[in-house]
């Protein structure tokens, strides 16, 4: 994305995280990628599409930028614990073990 001119963007998949420092460039990178990503041939999924906001949960992970943070949900947490559990006292573990 940044070889197009759209700094600041993650991607994985078809799920995109734009970090820009205000809602104006934020706006800009989400108009230029929404742009791109329709030259390209995708379908946008205009319900799942957030504009720019300070709180937002991405891949499970809840971002928050006022207080800088990142946590997981109570019910990730608790998966993690299980499988976490599950590997204890094992020697090796594979990251499918996680997933």
């Amino acid at each position: 994305m940044a070889r197009k001119g759209i700094p600041g963007v993650l991607a994985y998949i078809d799920d995109f995280l734009l970090v820009a420092a205000t809602r104006q460039e934020c706006n800009d990178m989400l108009l230029s990628l929404i742009t791109l990503l329709r030259e390209l041939g995708f379908n946008i999924s205009w319900k799942k599409v957030v504009g720019p906001t300070q709180r937002i949960t991405f891949l499970g992970v809840d971002i928050d930028t006022r207080n800088n943070t990142l946590s997981l949900g109570s019910d990730k947490l608790q998966q993690l614990r299980q499988r976490l559990l599950q590997i204890r006292g094992k020697k090796r573990a594979c990251k499918g073990s996680f997933s």
